[in-house]
């Protein structure tokens, strides 16, 4: 992402809002409730559930038993859905030790990406079903027509004085830039880990109100996201250990090393032994041809020395087992070792 990109985001994300024209006009969108208006509409769906059950609506539950009766839906598809939330966690793991195999990578992130892209079409399957249907999704159309109330302003950033021209066409075309100006979590992680936010974040975290002008209760949802990416990234940036910048800059090699070094503590490990028996062992990483002079630089200047010295000894003896040459010249100090290296 480059530098204006960033900054745009940025913007929007302080701001809590964005410009957008619908039908020709210009509005303000601005995402920002403060937590009175959060509890009310709360309060919006919660009744407008009720009511619909009074009256005889089905809910969520009680429809997609029906439907299963019916033959119309699918339980075992939907339970599913656990099972392929573990078979990503696994691919991430495998990614992770695969990290400098390119061709792995490539096959493993479109394994995870159709796993994700199934588990979101089963989810629309269920949505389908119940959409116009339940006791549930009235109280929810309910709440968001109180919230479009609440968001939509003039450029000015005020609010209307009547709603009467939000209609469903309006509704759908709202929720379709509410979308195309959200970050990704991608984004936002990229964003919370690189300046310029970092130099900002640095400076104001010790205050939620300056950096955003609000409450933290009245936060955006990718205002709080932004919040609690950047402190998961001041722990990495912190710790005892950091991961190489490869990792750091992968979502899916830094979310399983992160969880590595969890386990490890959770497991009692000493850190400080762990650090030891580190710095005095090699290190041994599975690369692809491509990346593996990428690997070997990773070692510092007095490593490669003693590496290329036991090269010259192995070409100049025509060959000796590892064995003999450890006696001879041994290991170094945290060595990287690649294999055919």
């Amino acid at each position: 992402m480059n530098i204006d990109k960033k900054l745009e985001l940025i913007n929007k994300i302080i701001a809590g809002g964005f410009f957008t024209e619908i039908s020709g006009s210009l509005y303000y969108i601005d995402l920002v409730i403060d937590e009175k208006d959060k509890v009310y509409l709360d309060y919006v769906y919660n009744k407008t559930c009720k009511e619909a059950v009074a009256e005889g609506t089905y809910t969520e539950i009680d429809y997609l038993k029906l439907c299963k009766e019916r033959g119309d839906w699918d339980e075992e598809e939907f339970n599913e859905i656990p099972e392929l939330h573990k078979q990503i966690e696994a691919a991430k793991k495998k990614y992770y030790y695969n990290f400098y195999s390119e061709t792995q990578k490539k096959v493993l992130k479109k394994k995870i990406a159709d796993i994700n892209d199934k588990i979101r079409k089963i989810l629309i399957k269920k949505i389908i079903i119940v959409n116009e249907i339940t006791a549930e999704y009235f109280a929810e159309k309910h709440k968001k027509g109180c919230r479009y109330d609440r968001i939509v302003k003039d450029i000015k950033g005020c609010n209307f004085n009547s709603y009467e021209f939000i209609d469903e066409d309006f509704k759908n075309s709202l929720e379709i830039a509410i979308s195309d100006n959200s970050c990704t979590e991608a984004e936002i992680r990229e964003i919370a880990r690189t300046n310029p936010w970092r130099t900002s974040w640095e400076v104001g975290k010790s205050s939620f109100s300056d950096m955003f002008g609000i409450k933290i209760g009245g936060s955006t949802q990718e205002q709080f996201s932004l919040c609690y990416w950047s402190q998961f990234y001041d722990g990495i940036f912190a710790g005892y250990e950091r991961p190489d910048n490869d990792i750091l800059e992968d979502d899916i090699a830094l979310d399983v090393w992160y969880e590595l070094k969890i386990n490890e503590q959770e497991a009692g490990e000493d850190p400080a032994v762990s650090n030891k028996v580190a710095q005095h062992q090699e290190v041994f990483v599975k690369t692809d041809k491509e990346n593996s002079d990428k690997i070997y630089d990773k070692n510092n200047k007095i490593v490669r020395n003693a590496m290329g010295k036991r090269d010259k000894i192995i070409k100049e003896n025509g060959g000796m087992s590892e064995a003999e040459l450890l006696k001879r010249v041994g290991r170094v100090e945290g060595e990287l070792f690649v294999q055919g290296k």
